[in-house]
């Protein structure tokens, strides 16, 4: 009886410590910084006939020696694209225009962050549809920032463009390769 009740109270306290063991590695596993983010969000317009999404991403940190004083710097490439969709049936949309852009920020971990314009790339769609973007550039104590303000327009029945919405996004990098974002979505 003696015998058992010991197996028992073994087995129990090596399934405890096993458990335990286990739980304490998932949650050092799970703690780690993650390198790569990828964050969706959406809006809708005009009584649900039209749906904004958002999806921005940001890249892993690239740790690289400039050439002209040879300092260690480091950079980070975030992606943002925001799709426009109008409903055409029941919960049905379809994409009317997509625009996609990605930002390569330079920091040093130190007081600097930059983006040049050759840092910035632009893709939009080609549809009835247009989205006319307008880039700026601010820097300022060590927090870079690229403001998007942006037009969208619809292509009417005889040809022209129409006014249908606006909107905005704004994405900062700080020395410390830090990123954030403020939009019309978020």
């Amino acid at each position: 009886m003696k015998r058992k009740l010991f197996l028992r109270t073994l087995v129990c306290f090596l399934f405890g410590v096993a458990f335990a063991f286990a739980m304490t590695l998932y949650h050092c596993v799970s703690a780690k910084p993650t390198r790569c983010e990828k964050i969706s969000c959406g809006k809708i317009l005009f009584d649900g006939e039209i749906q904004m999404f958002e999806t921005l991403e940001c890249g892993e940190e690239q740790e690289f020696i400039e050439n002209d004083n040879d300092i260690k710097v480091y950079s980070k490439k975030v992606s943002l694209t925001k799709q426009f969709k109008k409903r055409v049936k029941e919960n049905i949309y379809d994409v009317k225009a997509e625009i996609r852009q990605e930002f390569t920020f330079v920091y040093d971990k130190v007081d600097r962050a930059e983006i040049s314009p050759e840092n910035i790339s632009s893709e939009v769609t080609i549809t009835n549809w247009k989205i006319s973007p307008l880039t700026a550039i601010s820097i300022d104590d060590g927090i870079c920032s690229v403001s998007n303000q942006y037009r969208v327009y619809d292509k009417n029945f005889i040809g022209n463009f129409q006014y249908m919405c606006d909107g905005y996004f704004e994405i900062f990098c700080d020395s410390n390769g830090e990123i954030g974002i403020s939009s019309d979505v978020r």
